[in-house]
């Protein structure tokens, strides 16, 4: 038995051919989760993962999507899975180091070089911030441009926790007790769901997601 399933193993590793084409946020691919899709081409050797984050692709070629929820009904397919992320505020310590650490929010909005994503700012949970923030220096629908400014010791962001979890020079604003909670759904393109390449990447992906203690709704 053991035989059998070493061969049958090599087998499906040499009958899996082709490219996957997975559009997401700007910025997941580069988190600890996905990191180590690249276990994909170890798997597979014959799989070609292509990754898009631009928003003028036609959403109606996508293998697996991986979509903030709120974009859902832009999506055509059949949602596998969702799971809840948490954005909180970031800086670098060298940066606290030069402006001083803020008392609280208010002291944050008022005197503190902020950096926001324009996707929060048009939620109603982020009006106060555009509305009190005095140094709202840059707004973009970046998430990369946000991330390098902070980095680069320029000021503090709300960004998603995979965001910054491989930078161990960021760390959460102190004395800033919020975050906000949202989640990313994959969506299946119906045409290409059932086949084995893409079912190959979705057991992957979620052998990733156990390892790295992300808890997943499945639906699939």
């Amino acid at each position: 038995d053991a035989i059998n399933r070493i061969l049958d193993n090599l087998q499906e590793r040499d009958e899996l051919v082709g490219s996957i084409l997975v559009w997401t946020e700007e910025g997941f691919f580069g988190s600890s989760i996905l990191l180590e899709v690249s276990k994909m081409y170890a798997r597979y050797p014959k799989i070609r993962l292509d990754v898009m984050t631009n928003r003028t692709v036609s959403m109606a070629n996508p293998d697996i999507s991986i979509i903030d929820s709120d974009a859902l009904q832009k999506i055509p397919g059949k949602v596998l899975f969702k799971f809840k992320t948490k954005a909180k505020f970031y800086v670098t310590e060298e940066y606290l180091k030069k402006h001083g650490t803020p008392k609280d929010m208010d002291d944050m909005l008022e005197n503190y070089d902020l950096f926001m994503r324009q996707k929060f700012l048009r939620k109603p949970e982020f009006q106060f911030v555009s509305k009190r923030a005095k140094k709202l220096n840059t707004v973009s629908d970046s998430p990369s441009i946000i991330y390098q400014l902070v980095c680069d010791d320029e000021g503090i962001a709300l960004m998603p926790e995979w965001c910054t979890n491989k930078n161990k020079r960021l760390i959460e604003v102190p004395n800033i007790d919020f975050y906000y909670e949202y989640y990313l759904s994959g969506i299946g393109n119906p045409l290409t769901l059932k086949t084995p390449k893409v079912r190959a990447f979705l057991d992957l992906f979620y052998e990733i997601c156990v390892k790295n203690n992300i808890e997943l709704d499945v639906f699939d």
